[in-house]
């Protein structure tokens, strides 16, 4: 399958990579997060490798979303055309709500640290 008949400027992995990277930033926060949290007890400076990592990752979730908003402005469809451009189109803006939602997941789960930390 040709990129142009993607409706796209990149191939097929760049976009499903970039629809579907969100909930990948999101599984790995969810992952390290809760393996570091019996350490941070014991490590106090580990609260800070923490919310570094939350930020990392919500910055990763924001320039997935960016991505997929272009993708699905450059489309040449709209997404309920019937056409690769129009599932191109549907895949970017699906991308743009599920990056962004997950963004927000991690940004409450940084913040949810914080609070469980000072109040523990």
């Amino acid at each position: 399958m040709s990129t142009t008949s993607l409706g796209v400027e990149h191939g097929a992995w760049y976009l499903w990579t970039v629809t579907l990277s969100g909930i990948a930033f999101w599984t790995a926060h969810v992952l390290v997060e809760v393996s570091l949290v019996p350490y941070s007890r014991h490590h106090h400076a580990l609260v800070w490798w923490m919310h570094g990592f939350t930020v990392l990752l919500a910055v990763a979730a924001a320039v997935a979303a960016l991505l997929s908003w272009r993708i699905a402005r450059r489309a040449r469809a709209m997404e309920g055309d019937d056409t690769p451009a129009g599932r191109s189109a549907f895949l970017g803006w699906f991308g743009l709500f599920s990056n962004a939602t997950n963004m927000v997941l991690i940004i409450v789960e940084g913040v949810y640290i914080g609070v469980l930390w000072t109040h523990a």
